[in-house]
Protein backbone atom coordinates (compact mmCIF):
# COMPACT_ATOMS: atom_id res chain seq x y z
CA UNK A 1 0.00 0.00 0.00
CA UNK A 2 1.08 3.58 -0.54
CA UNK A 3 0.03 7.07 0.45
CA UNK A 4 -0.64 7.83 -3.22
CA UNK A 5 -3.31 5.26 -4.02
CA UNK A 6 -4.74 7.28 -6.92
CA UNK A 7 -1.31 7.51 -8.56
CA UNK A 8 -0.71 3.82 -7.81
CA UNK A 9 -3.96 2.72 -9.46
CA UNK A 10 -3.31 4.96 -12.48
CA UNK A 11 0.20 3.59 -13.06
CA UNK A 12 -0.98 -0.01 -12.59
CA UNK A 13 -3.82 0.58 -15.06
CA UNK A 14 -1.43 2.05 -17.63
CA UNK A 15 1.06 -0.75 -17.07
CA UNK A 16 -1.68 -3.30 -17.76
CA UNK A 17 -2.48 -1.59 -21.07
CA UNK A 18 -5.40 0.59 -19.96
CA UNK A 19 -6.01 4.21 -20.84
CA UNK A 20 -6.60 7.32 -18.81
CA UNK A 21 -8.51 10.12 -20.47
CA UNK A 22 -8.86 13.74 -19.55
CA UNK A 23 -12.34 15.03 -18.76
CA UNK A 24 -12.43 18.84 -18.75
CA UNK A 25 -15.76 18.84 -16.87
CA UNK A 26 -14.65 16.55 -14.05
CA UNK A 27 -14.57 18.14 -10.63
CA UNK A 28 -13.83 17.22 -7.07
CA UNK A 29 -14.04 18.68 -3.62
CA UNK A 30 -11.03 18.73 -1.36
CA UNK A 31 -10.07 20.01 2.03
CA UNK A 32 -7.03 22.26 1.78
CA UNK A 33 -4.54 22.23 4.65
CA UNK A 34 -5.40 24.93 7.16
CA UNK A 35 -1.98 25.35 8.77
CA UNK A 36 1.69 24.91 7.90
CA UNK A 37 2.12 21.64 9.80
CA UNK A 38 -0.80 20.04 7.96
CA UNK A 39 0.59 21.26 4.62
CA UNK A 40 4.04 19.81 5.33
CA UNK A 41 2.41 16.55 6.43
CA UNK A 42 0.40 16.45 3.18
CA UNK A 43 3.47 17.12 1.03
CA UNK A 44 5.42 14.48 2.94
CA UNK A 45 2.72 11.89 2.20
CA UNK A 46 2.52 12.91 -1.47
CA UNK A 47 6.28 12.76 -1.97
CA UNK A 48 6.71 9.48 -0.14
CA UNK A 49 3.64 7.94 -1.79
CA UNK A 50 4.98 8.92 -5.24
CA UNK A 51 8.32 7.31 -4.42
CA UNK A 52 6.54 4.13 -3.33
CA UNK A 53 4.49 4.00 -6.54
CA UNK A 54 7.62 4.41 -8.65
CA UNK A 55 9.37 1.60 -6.73
CA UNK A 56 6.30 -0.62 -7.27
CA UNK A 57 6.37 0.24 -10.98
CA UNK A 58 10.00 -0.83 -11.31
CA UNK A 59 9.35 -4.07 -9.38
CA UNK A 60 6.42 -4.88 -11.71
CA UNK A 61 8.53 -3.92 -14.71
CA UNK A 62 11.00 -6.68 -13.77
CA UNK A 63 8.14 -9.19 -14.03
CA UNK A 64 6.26 -7.80 -17.04
CA UNK A 65 9.12 -6.14 -18.90
CA UNK A 66 9.14 -2.86 -20.78
CA UNK A 67 7.46 -4.15 -23.94
CA UNK A 68 4.62 -1.92 -25.04
CA UNK A 69 5.13 0.48 -22.14
CA UNK A 70 7.99 2.60 -23.40
CA UNK A 71 5.87 5.78 -23.35
CA UNK A 72 4.87 5.16 -19.72
CA UNK A 73 8.49 4.47 -18.78
CA UNK A 74 9.68 7.62 -20.57
CA UNK A 75 6.97 9.73 -18.95
CA UNK A 76 7.79 8.45 -15.46
CA UNK A 77 11.51 8.99 -15.99
CA UNK A 78 11.10 12.53 -17.30
CA UNK A 79 8.26 13.62 -15.01
CA UNK A 80 9.21 12.01 -11.73
CA UNK A 81 12.64 10.40 -11.58
CA UNK A 82 14.43 13.34 -13.24
CA UNK A 83 12.45 15.92 -11.24
CA UNK A 84 12.97 14.12 -7.93
CA UNK A 85 16.69 13.75 -8.61
CA UNK A 86 17.02 17.36 -9.67
CA UNK A 87 15.03 18.54 -6.65
CA UNK A 88 17.11 16.40 -4.28
CA UNK A 89 20.27 17.84 -5.84
CA UNK A 90 18.95 21.40 -5.42
CA UNK A 91 18.09 20.84 -1.77
CA UNK A 92 21.50 19.25 -1.14
CA UNK A 93 23.23 22.16 -2.90
CA UNK A 94 21.37 24.66 -0.73
CA UNK A 95 22.32 22.79 2.42
CA UNK A 96 26.00 22.69 1.37
CA UNK A 97 26.03 26.41 0.53
CA UNK A 98 24.39 27.32 3.86
CA UNK A 99 26.79 25.11 5.84
CA UNK A 100 29.78 26.60 4.04
CA UNK A 101 28.50 30.13 4.67
CA UNK A 102 27.94 29.37 8.36
CA UNK A 103 31.39 27.77 8.67
CA UNK A 104 33.07 31.04 7.70
CA UNK A 105 34.79 29.59 4.64
CA UNK A 106 36.25 32.43 2.53
CA UNK A 107 33.93 33.34 -0.33
CA UNK A 108 31.08 31.14 0.92
CA UNK A 109 28.92 34.07 2.00
CA UNK A 110 29.31 35.65 -1.44
CA UNK A 111 28.41 32.31 -3.02
CA UNK A 112 25.33 32.06 -0.77
CA UNK A 113 24.18 35.57 -1.65
CA UNK A 114 24.76 34.92 -5.38
CA UNK A 115 22.82 31.68 -5.11
CA UNK A 116 19.89 33.37 -3.36
CA UNK A 117 19.92 36.25 -5.85
CA UNK A 118 19.92 33.81 -8.76
CA UNK A 119 16.89 32.04 -7.28
CA UNK A 120 15.10 35.32 -6.71
CA UNK A 121 15.73 36.63 -10.24
CA UNK A 122 14.78 33.28 -11.80
CA UNK A 123 11.48 33.16 -9.91
CA UNK A 124 10.83 36.83 -10.64
CA UNK A 125 11.27 36.24 -14.39
CA UNK A 126 9.09 33.10 -14.38
CA UNK A 127 6.47 34.85 -12.22
CA UNK A 128 6.45 37.88 -14.52
CA UNK A 129 5.93 35.65 -17.55
CA UNK A 130 3.03 33.89 -15.83
CA UNK A 131 1.45 37.17 -14.71
CA UNK A 132 1.80 38.67 -18.19
CA UNK A 133 0.48 35.51 -19.87
CA UNK A 134 -2.61 35.42 -17.67
CA UNK A 135 -3.04 39.21 -17.73
CA UNK A 136 -2.98 39.44 -13.96
CA UNK A 137 -1.67 42.17 -11.67
CA UNK A 138 2.05 42.26 -10.81
CA UNK A 139 1.52 43.01 -7.12
CA UNK A 140 1.69 39.32 -5.98
CA UNK A 141 5.30 39.19 -7.24
CA UNK A 142 6.29 40.86 -3.95
CA UNK A 143 5.73 37.48 -2.31
CA UNK A 144 8.53 35.77 -4.26
CA UNK A 145 11.14 35.87 -1.45
CA UNK A 146 8.61 34.23 0.86
CA UNK A 147 7.83 31.63 -1.80
CA UNK A 148 11.55 30.83 -1.95
CA UNK A 149 11.61 30.21 1.80
CA UNK A 150 8.38 28.22 1.58
CA UNK A 151 9.56 26.10 -1.35
CA UNK A 152 13.12 25.62 -0.20
CA UNK A 153 12.74 24.98 3.48
CA UNK A 154 9.19 23.88 4.19
CA UNK A 155 8.42 21.79 1.11
CA UNK A 156 12.06 20.88 0.54
CA UNK A 157 12.24 19.69 4.12
CA UNK A 158 9.14 17.53 3.67
CA UNK A 159 10.68 16.02 0.52
CA UNK A 160 14.04 15.30 2.20
CA UNK A 161 12.37 13.72 5.24
CA UNK A 162 10.14 11.56 3.02
CA UNK A 163 13.17 10.49 0.95
CA UNK A 164 15.17 9.54 4.06
CA UNK A 165 12.18 7.71 5.56
CA UNK A 166 11.61 5.79 2.32
CA UNK A 167 15.29 4.86 1.89
CA UNK A 168 15.43 3.54 5.46
CA UNK A 169 11.92 2.01 5.17
CA UNK A 170 10.67 3.76 8.27
CA UNK A 171 7.09 3.08 9.23
CA UNK A 172 4.55 5.47 7.74
CA UNK A 173 1.80 6.97 9.85
CA UNK A 174 -0.98 9.43 9.24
Amino acid sequence: STFAEDFDVTIALLQLGGRVEYDPFAGCDTDAPEDVFTLINQRYRWARGSMQVIWKYFRRMKVFGLGGHFRLFTWLMSSYIFDMGLYAFGVAAQIVVFVLALSGMPGALTMLLAFLMYQFVFRLVIGSIMVATHRERYKPLYAIPFLDLYGSFLLGGAFVISLVDEVFRLRMRW
